[in-house]
């Protein structure tokens, strides 16, 4: 509307704006604007967790992960997660030191992961106990893989994104921890 807005006081205004050939210029800007508009708009219907929710679901279906194993998750993902599958994560750091818990760390290419594979086992298609790739650049890695992976020197820079992944999970608030309680005392449970 802007556009349309400002070719009108451009076309009264100026003599040469006011010519068959500026109309059809203008027109076919418009046009082409509304276009990629659409364009891009139906090719973003797949909301980027879609992918990464399938991966998860498929994980706990092959029992790579199970329900009782705690997984960290980003906020806004753990909320996708939730109220697309009702599976319950955390999105805040706990006191619980379990070796069984998953990590989301971003940066992990599928090239790691076949090198992780290669390191540890010697080839490149063996499965990977507590190593859940959710897409092309990220992964859900288990606390035990992690202190596998820090006693070999050259997966280091793994062992950093992962070290770097667990220390930007926030902690949880006492503020936290009461609400959470009145949840459960007066029955309106979250999520989290």
């Amino acid at each position: 509307m802007l556009l349309i807005g400002i070719a009108h006081i451009l076309l009264k205004t100026e003599k040469e704006l006011n010519t068959y050939t500026a109309s059809v210029v203008a027109v076919f800007l418009v046009a082409l604007s509304i276009f990629f508009i659409y364009r891009d708009l139906t090719r973003s219907a797949i909301e980027p967790w879609d992918a990464q929710t399938n991966a998860i679901t498929k994980a706990f279906g092959q029992a790579a992960i199970l329900k009782s194993d705690p997984i960290y998750l980003p906020k806004e993902f753990a909320y996708s997660l939730y109220f697309s599958t009702k599976t319950k994560t955390n999105y805040l750091q706990t006191r619980d030191e379990n070796p069984k818990i998953f990590i989301y760390v971003k940066g992990i290419w599928t090239q790691d992961v076949a090198l992780i594979q290669k390191t540890l086992f010697g080839k490149r298609n063996t499965r990977v106990s507590g190593l859940v790739p959710l897409g092309e650049d990220t992964a859900l890695v288990q606390m035990t893989l992690s202190q596998r992976i820090k006693s070999i020197s050259s997966l280091d820079f793994i062992n950093k994104k992962i070290s770097d992944a667990w220390e930007s999970i926030p902690e949880g608030s006492s503020y936290g921890r009461y609400t959470k309680s009145l949840q459960a005392k007066f029955g309106y449970l979250s999520f989290f």
